[in-house]
């Protein structure tokens, strides 16, 4: 990827090809995304994986989470088994 500093604005990184080709990649997405939303919304809620709620958080406040650890961990195997696909193939 080149930059051109002579605009001294934001400078476009994709060829005119590979803007469609993010634009279609970004709405694929988002698509798999609202029906991750969806089934949760339905029925399967989301939870943290990776974070665990701490306890006596203020009611009525954000909730805190602390780290639980195993993330790097399944990044490094590429073990991401429990996780929704949100990144996967179309659906």
């Amino acid at each position: 990827m080149m930059y051109s500093k002579t605009s001294g604005a934001r400078q476009t990184f994709f060829s005119h090809d590979g803007c469609a080709q993010a634009n279609s990649e970004k709405q694929r997405l988002e698509v798999k995304q609202r029906a991750a939303r969806k089934a949760a919304d339905e029925g399967v809620p989301l939870e943290p994986r990776w974070f665990d709620k701490v306890p006596n958080s203020v009611p009525g406040e954000t909730p805190a989470f602390q780290y639980a650890g195993g993330y790097w961990e399944a990044r490094k195997t590429g073990n991401w088994e429990g996780c929704r696909d949100i990144f996967g193939p179309a659906l």
